[in-house]
């Protein structure tokens, strides 16, 4: 039996089963509202939690699962693959490595890796996909995760962003960005950097100009088609638009749209757009 975990900054919340001893867990992150916490897990009303944050006049944040959290997965199984978001950006990985530590000490028999993305949101669910595909393939514990780690160096993401509020009360962007975005109404596009960290690239006024933009730097980062993931908050239609255009230029491409997970819609507000892709 194996088993892939990945922390809630992956929006994925099920998996198609591609082999009969593949199972999924997720292990949820928490977004913090005053004295109110929501549980990052599938169910999550995120429109009414995003109503909470923005009503709310004191500070708001986010926090890590547990290493219990995670142990209690690897238990469940002799093979265990952990995804999580960026350790620059969370405590999650250092989560699941005192977690992997805890239950190999206990049962070394056990096989159990933990990824450090150094990302988030919708290239998180890239890799977890890929972990399912090549694991389902009957590859041993060690070449998935050598494969993987390979797959890793060829994945991006972009966003799009209407607002960085939250980021910058939570340390993940500077005051002035932040200050700057909001006084002047620009979307700003950005990276997920090399050490997992939120990385600036563009400000620019108006939806289509903004996503010809990110269309671009996907095209300059050497994407050529392949698989797309589009991460949205509240933003179905925009996602849609960015779908068709890149199926414009890239007939080829594989494109799913999805709704952000209750930590990625926190970060990434009203509107967001993340876009996670492989290279090549």
């Amino acid at each position: 039996m194996f088993k892939i975990v990945a922390d809630s900054s992956c929006d994925l919340t099920s998996l198609a089963h591609l082999s009969s001893d593949l199972q999924f867990g997720r292990a949820p992150l928490r977004i913090l509202v005053g004295d109110t916490e929501y549980v990052d897990e599938a169910g999550l009303d995120t429109r009414a939690m995003m109503d909470a944050v923005y009503a709310f006049k004191g500070k708001t944040g986010s926090a890590c699962p547990s290493p219990e959290e995670y142990a209690d997965h690897c238990r469940s199984a002799d093979e265990t693959y952990i995804v999580t978001i960026s350790s620059n950006l969370s405590g999650s990985y250092n989560s699941a490595v005192l977690a992997r530590d805890l239950v190999l000490a206990e049962s070394p028999e056990k096989k159990i890796h933990v990824f450090n993305t150094f990302t988030a949101g919708p290239e998180l669910s890239l890799i977890v996909e890929e972990i399912a595909r090549l694991a389902s393939s009957g590859l041993p514990f060690e070449m998935v995760c050598a494969e993987v780690e390979r797959y890793m160096q060829r994945t991006t993401l972009l966003f799009q962003l209407n607002s960085l509020e939250n980021l910058t009360k939570n340390g993940r962007v500077s005051k002035m960005a932040g200050m700057t975005a909001k006084l002047l109404g620009i979307h700003m596009i950005g990276i997920a950097s090399d050490v997992g960290t939120v990385q600036p690239l563009h400000k620019c006024r108006g939806t289509e100009k903004t996503y010809r933009l990110v269309l671009q730097e996907m095209r300059e980062r050497g994407f050529t088609g392949g698989r797309v993931i589009l991460g949205h908050a509240f933003q179905e239609k925009g996602a849609e638009m960015m779908k068709n255009m890149i199926l414009e230029e890239f007939p080829s491409a594989r494109i799913t749209v999805m709704p952000l997970s209750g930590l990625c819609c926190y970060y990434a507000e009203e509107g967001g757009l993340l876009v996670g892709f492989e290279r090549g």
